[in-house]
């Protein structure tokens, strides 16, 4: 009977393993290298997004606290935003765009201010029910 051989790993050739391991990441040209910096200043770019998951994260927030439940405040947390102005602050430092790093801080503050405030709302939505509950 013929039953094929179970290798763990196929056999690479030692001249495709010389190229794999020749590859590099960051291209070596100037070109491939603003082209390659372009292409992360636009991924770490602020968005509408990043505005609208503020504002969620900040009202799940204030329903966490108004239910007094953890797992609705996990959720929250989990909500967050993600941290894109971080990484176009560190991008912007290390290419010296001062125009772009204003751009992603003002971005970072304006999410953190929209989270605060929505949890803000939120904390006084609650103390207005739950006095008018109460009564």
């Amino acid at each position: 009977m013929n039953e094929p051989s179970l290798s763990p790993e196929p056999v690479v050739p030692p001249r495709t393993r010389r190229r794999r391991r020749g590859q590099l990441v960051v291209p070596r040209d100037a070109e491939g290298r603003a082209e390659l910096l372009h292409s992360l200043a636009h991924r770490a770019y602020p968005s509408y997004e990043l505005f609208v998951f503020a504002l969620l994260c900040g009202a799940i927030l204030g329903l966490g606290y108004f239910f007094d439940s953890q797992a609705v405040l996990i959720f929250g947390i989990l909500l967050a935003p993600l941290l894109t102005p971080w990484i176009g602050l560190l991008l912007s430092a290390l290419t010296g765009s001062i125009r772009f790093f204003f751009e992603t801080l003002a971005a970072l503050l304006i999410s953190s201010v929209l989270i605060f405030l929505s949890g803000l709302i939120a904390g006084f939505a609650v103390r207005a029910f739950l006095a008018a509950h109460t009564e």
